[in-house]
């Protein structure tokens, strides 16, 4: 076989590896950008304990504003790299963010500041290590692409490849845009529709199993003795300390942290997850300081349209709610409750936010503004009735309709230019 022919053969190797590396790096992307983008009030949260952690708390206004440029960047990132899009940008832009991220889930690994790195929302947690050790192949093949510009499969001509990138990050910010005006589409906390209060706060709990030892000291020697053994130590023996082993460690139930108190420092959760109970509207506003009066009104529209109590919940110290407005508007609710502000995040990511409860169910969430559009469409009985499978659908179509149409349009586009090309060659 002459040298040339193995030469050519060794190339076309190599562009193999190379495309699928392409493939490889463009698909973790995206599945990375959008999965953190079907919620970005969730990146928003990881970000402000990586902020924490590192003792620089930002504002979560802040947080948000770095939630989506971080989302935006990673999924467009990915769309330029699937499809091969301006290459020497889109390597070098590879580097930039990989290396700076390999550095941190290093740090992050080996100190463990946060428990999960947030790398795919809550969609997919993986341990510390295993994000650094993903991000380090990540790294290996973004070299490697880095090297090999020349040859990544491009699906579109140079001349289109800026306008599709750009269009591919706009795609992407209405992405991110869906769940902050609505709710995210697909919900993978445990403060879901269809979740029962009490297997979330109380049911999955487990206590721990310990054993427990006490060190006697006679002549010089150190002794264990069980808590069945005490009655065999006499005078003779010295107590030197106690010790105690976990066996089997505690179970802590899903929601044990959805905590919510009277200012009398009472719990209405008894109440909440009766199963018998009826409707608990709770509406959410968490930080209530930063909300406009009409926000505080609609929670009070809601009671008087639905003719059901509507329970404030807040994150605000009750010192708060003695000046005006809050001290007259938040006592027309049927209850006041206080949350901790990143418990209410979680379980309603929109802030005015409601969650509907109903025999210690939770039956219905809504965003302030999909809540504001069905009182003034007086649509009120939707509110209390359960969510339908039909309507699940219809949100995930809507949220994901920007990406999937975008993604047919753009390889319907490539191929097609493609054939056109062929046509006059």
């Amino acid at each position: 076989m002459s040298e040339q022919r193995i030469s050519r053969d060794r190339s076309k190797v190599l562009r193999v590896i190379v495309v699928v590396a392409q493939l490889l790096v463009g698909s973790l992307f995206i599945f990375s950008g959008l999965t953190k983008g079907i919620d970005p009030t969730g990146t928003a949260i990881k970000i402000g304990d990586y902020a924490v952690a590192f003792g620089m708390p930002v504002a979560s206004d802040f947080a948000m504003a770095l939630a989506l440029i971080l989302n935006l960047f990673e999924a467009t990132l990915g769309f330029m790299v699937l499809v091969g899009m301006i290459p020497r940008v889109s390597k070098l832009l590879l580097l930039v963010i990989m290396i700076p991220m390999t550095l941190l889930t290093l740090y992050v690994a080996l100190f463990n500041p946060v428990a999960d790195c947030g790398c795919f929302g809550d969609a997919l947690k993986i341990s510390n290590g295993a994000t650094f050790g993903k991000n380090v192949v990540l790294l290996s093949l973004a070299f490697m692409l880095h090297r090999h510009e020349e040859l990544w499969w491009r699906l579109l001509p140079p001349e289109y490849e800026v306008f599709a990138a750009l269009v591919s990050g706009g795609v992407v910010f209405l992405f991110n845009l869906y769940p902050l005006r609505h709710l995210p589409a697909i919900d993978f906390r445990s403060y879901k529709v269809g979740a029962s209060l009490y297997e979330l706060t109380v049911g999955g709990a487990k206590e721990g199993v310990y054993d427990y030892q006490y060190i006697y000291e006679r002549d010089g020697v150190e002794k264990s003795f069980s808590m069945d053994e005490l009655g065999d130590v006499d005078s003779t023996w010295t107590f030197v300390r106690d010790e105690t082993v976990e066996l089997t460690p505690p179970v802590m139930a899903p929601g044990a942290d959805f905590i919510l108190t009277y200012e009398s420092g009472a719990s209405p959760m008894p109440e909440l997850i009766d199963t018998t109970s009826g409707y608990h509207l709770l509406y959410f506003l968490a930080d209530l300081e930063q909300m406009e009066e009409p926000q505080l009104r609609l929670g009070l529209e809601l009671q008087q349209a639905t003719q059901e109590p509507v329970w404030l919940v807040m994150s605000s110290t009750w010192s708060t709610l003695d000046t005006p407005p809050y001290d007259e508007l938040t006592r027309q609710y049927s209850a006041r409750l206080f949350l901790d502000r990143s418990t209410a995040l979680t379980a309603v990511r929109t802030q005015p936010g409601l969650m509907v409860v109903h025999d210690g169910v939770i039956l219905r969430k809504l965003s302030g503004r999909d809540l504001m559009a069905l009182i003034q469409g007086g649509e009120t009985e939707k509110i209390l009735s359960p969510v339908s499978k039909q309507e699940l659908n219809e949100r995930r179509k809507t949220a994901f309709a920007p990406i999937i149409i975008w993604s047919t349009a753009l390889l319907m586009l490539g191929y097609g230019l493609k054939r056109q090309r062929k046509k006059h060659t």
